[in-house]
């Protein structure tokens, strides 16, 4: 028991506030820590864009806010496949689906 709670610890620890998650979101490779990990894979990059701008907006944080919208406007990646995703166009599908929720638009500029 002692060995899950100390994973349950590790685990909840892994992100330390709003602003370390989003920085987390916006990282293009795995985010690890210890021994636990965060697995990012290229293909959800540019969805965790998405989900960074939303409380780098919120908390005003514009030094993030910049960043992620420079990563935004990055060359497409190649992802194992061998195709090409391009981050812009998958990401306004992407601030299409998240702006149901709270209703309202998710500008990428």
């Amino acid at each position: 028991m002692n060995a899950l709670a100390d994973e349950l610890r590790q685990g909840v620890a892994f992100v330390r506030d709003r602003e370390d998650l989003a920085r987390a979101l916006a990282e293009k490779a795995d985010v690890i820590r210890g021994q636990v990990y965060a697995w990012q894979p290229d293909a959800g990059y540019p969805a965790r864009l998405v989900q960074a701008l939303m409380p780098a907006r919120d908390m005003h944080a514009d030094e993030l806010v910049m960043s992620v919208l420079d990563k935004l406007s990055s060359d497409p990646i190649v992802l194992d496949d061998g195709s090409r995703l391009n981050i812009q166009k998958s990401a306004r599908s992407w601030a299409k689906q998240y702006a149901k929720a709270p209703g309202f638009d998710i500008p990428l500029t």
